[in-house]
């Protein structure tokens, strides 16, 4: 938010270790049950960067519809949250998990067992990621989202306008 949009919205949120440590072994024991086919942290970049990355395989490229409208990640109500905010805010112990169809409502009822705080908030599709907030629709087509994350480093180097500083 600070880099892309000049915001601070608040401090860094406090790790809650106890929350942190459910949510790893709940999605650890979904993997362990076989119910999982893709599991990525929300850590750097949040949510949005994590949703893009989740669509990156080494064999193909995935799309994803994401819906949030009148609904946070986990339950809560951003009516008035700004796309922005919901999608790169830091947050803590959130992970984007991804199950077959037929898989969901066994994931659904496991998270809820362990009062784990969860949301489905999507599915995937071809080649596109897809994103509702409120009423802001989204839209990228992940081919260019990989170009862009697989060269970036080539780009910042290679680029004359803005050289890299220093350490």
């Amino acid at each position: 938010l600070k880099v892309c949009f000049g915001k601070k919205v608040g401090p860094v949120p406090k790790l809650d270790i106890e929350l942190e440590r459910a949510v790893q072994n709940a999605v650890r024991d979904l993997i362990r049950l076989d119910l999982v086919t893709s599991a990525h942290d929300c850590s750097e970049g949040g949510l949005a960067v994590a949703l893009a990355e989740c669509c990156f395989s080494p064999d193909r490229l995935f799309g994803a519809e994401i819906n949030f409208e009148n609904r946070g990640c986990a339950g809560e109500t951003p009516a008035s949250t700004e796309a922005a905010t919901l999608l790169f805010n830091e947050a803590q112990s959130r992970v984007i998990i991804s199950c077959e169809p037929k898989n969901t409502e066994r994931v659904l009822s496991e998270l809820k067992s362990k009062n784990i705080p969860h949301a489905q908030i999507g599915s995937v599709i071809t080649d596109s990621l897809r994103v509702t907030v409120n009423d802001e629709n989204l839209s990228w087509r992940v081919a260019e989202l990989h170009d862009l994350w697989w060269n970036s480093i080539r780009r910042a180097v290679e680029s004359d306008s803005e050289p890299i500083p220093s350490l």
